[in-house]
């Protein structure tokens, strides 16, 4: 999978991927068919009170999450989701992980590798 770019198209998917999120293809008013997504979806990939509703969604008692900083000017991070720790080698098993130039991207980015390896395995 490609990175998208912070914006619609990817806030899109993650509320498709990871919110269960659905596109209405009509307006029940008689308006002609309009995307109001871009009214109504959270701006996941730039507000970072956004993204975090995403690692929210996605710590369910079986991950864990980190976010790093890289840089001393803030503009590389971090975001990795991990599983369970093995013992013997006591470090965590790594679900994915993702770098960006800011938060929000960063943890969009590595949330839809974990779902993507969740789809990988169920296939």
């Amino acid at each position: 999978m490609s990175e998208l770019t912070a914006g619609h198209e990817l806030d899109t998917l993650i509320a498709e991927k990871i919110t269960g999120w659905t596109q209405m293809q009509h307006d029940l008013s008689g308006i002609p068919p309009q995307d109001w997504s871009q009214y109504l979806l959270p701006r996941y990939s730039t507000d970072i009170a956004a993204a975090f509703q995403v690692v929210d969604k996605l710590l369910d008692g079986t991950r864990a999450f980190a976010l790093e900083c890289w840089d001393q000017n803030a503009t590389r991070w971090t975001a990795r989701f991990v599983g369970k720790l093995n013992e013997e080698t006591i470090q965590y098993e790594q679900l994915a992980y993702a770098f960006a130039e800011t938060r929000p991207l960063a943890i969009c980015h590595a949330a839809l590798k974990v779902v993507a390896e969740e789809e990988s395995c169920e296939s």
